[in-house]
């Protein structure tokens, strides 16, 4: 067996001497939590920077919290430690009722005996697993400064053209839970939200999770709003953040609809949030609105460096970039215009897609998110639309970032 690193949730008594003296002879290393973690955050990020392999868990102190532990450790990236359950008694029922609550293996005494094989099978699965292993994909939020901006229409769009630029695992998350339209716009055949996901994140695994997406004909997975109004408690809510590292742990990108910027519900992403993007239109109350959201933004914890500007139904007639950044405080970084083909899709009339002006220049923001050249989006869109783009009376879509 290859040397592992394994913590040990595990407080001081009988049950810890039984289990240090087993692992002794064993060629691992050992870290050891007394008690539950006070800061799991600053815990999760030392199981992840340290490659754990396993975490111990003392399961007759800790059993009624199992499943809210094992929730938590399933978020570290991949690989994800093993939760294994420890236990003093011998009944077999314990050995179901542990695995039920989110336990990878149970361990029960005779320690000196059961637990090699335990750790000898998570090293092999380890090992056979490592070259399947990645980074976790960019989460990608997309909020309105206000209602009616097509925050939800450039959600959808950005998340095709991704998928359509990288040929990557795209997912496209609604929580937008008041309006709830991606689920419209991409005709996504599933009851299920992430809601479902928060609230049985103890069962989160791969297949369970595509019981619960919709596969759109481009290849984007979409996981809708709830159908039914937002829920009032915050149990579920708290969880959304586990929910969306373990998709980033599936896809290459994880656009995420993201409603109203003043959705509080929501503010705590902010950290989680790799880019934003914050979608106003320029008529003057939503310019006002953007000026708010931008220091409310930064407020909230989401890095000013990451939070990016987008003009949405600009006309021939818009204000420049520099009015814009004397109005509100920032230079705009895309600038989308009238769209005839997404009034038509928005209206039910046709199927939402990447054709038009429109779609081309979400094309382009795509490309140059994920670090494409000119050349490279010349490859991507045809000729004829590149010289309507030339042609086209509006800032670069380029963003600096």
């Amino acid at each position: 067996m290859d040397s592992l690193i394994l913590a040990l949730i595990v407080p001081d008594g009988p049950l810890k001497a039984w289990l240090s003296a087993a692992l002794e002879p064993l060629p691992v290393r050992v870290f050891f939590e007394t008690w539950l973690p006070t800061d799991w955050t600053e815990f999760l990020d030392r199981l992840a920077r340290l490659d754990v392999a396993a975490v111990l868990v003392d399961a007759d102190r800790f059993g009624t919290d199992l499943p809210d532990i094992a929730a938590r450790i399933k978020t570290v990236r991949p690989p994800v430690p093993a939760i294994v359950a420890v236990t003093a008694k011998t009944d077999p029922a314990f050995e179901a009722q542990a695995r039920a609550a989110g336990a990878d293996d149970v361990i029960r005494p005779p320690f000196e005996r059961n637990l090699a094989p335990v750790l000898e099978k998570i090293a092999n699965e380890r090992s056979h697993s490592g070259a399947d292993s990645h980074s976790p994909g960019a989460l990608v939020g997309v909020m309105g400064v206000r209602g009616g901006c097509g925050t939800t229409t450039i959600a959808c769009l950005l998340a095709l053209a991704l998928r359509r630029v990288t040929a990557q695992p795209v997912l496209l998350a609604d929580m937008d839970w008041n309006a709830g339209g991606v689920g419209f716009l991409m005709n996504a055949q599933t009851p299920y939200s992430l809601l479902d996901a928060a609230t049985a994140t103890h069962r989160l695994d791969r297949n369970y999770w595509k019981t619960l997406i919709a596969s759109h004909s481009s290849g984007v997975d979409v996981i809708p709003a709830p159908p039914g109004p937002p829920p009032a408690g915050p149990v579920a809510v708290a969880r959304i953040p586990a929910v969306l590292r373990f998709a980033r742990s599936l896809y290459s990108y994880v656009i995420a609809d993201m409603g109203e910027c003043w959705d509080n519900r929501f503010s705590g992403l902010g950290q989680e949030l790799d880019r934003c993007w914050l979608v106003a239109t320029p008529d003057a109350l939503s310019l006002y609105q953007a000026r708010r959201a931008l220091r409310w933004l930064a407020e909230a914890g989401i890095n000013p460096q990451r939070t990016h500007l987008l003009v949405n139904r600009a006309g021939r007639a818009a204000l420049t970039p520099e009015d814009m950044e004397s109005l509100i405080g920032k230079r705009p970084d895309a600038w989308l215009p009238e769209s005839a083909e997404l009034r038509a899709a928005g209206n039910g009339e046709r199927q939402l897609d990447l054709r038009g002006r429109t779609g081309e220049r979400v094309m382009r923001l795509a490309a140059s998110l994920v670090g494409k050249t000119e050349a490279d989006v010349s490859a991507i869109l045809s000729l004829p639309a590149l010289r309507i783009a030339r042609r086209a009376k509006f800032p670069s879509l380029l963003p600096r970032l």
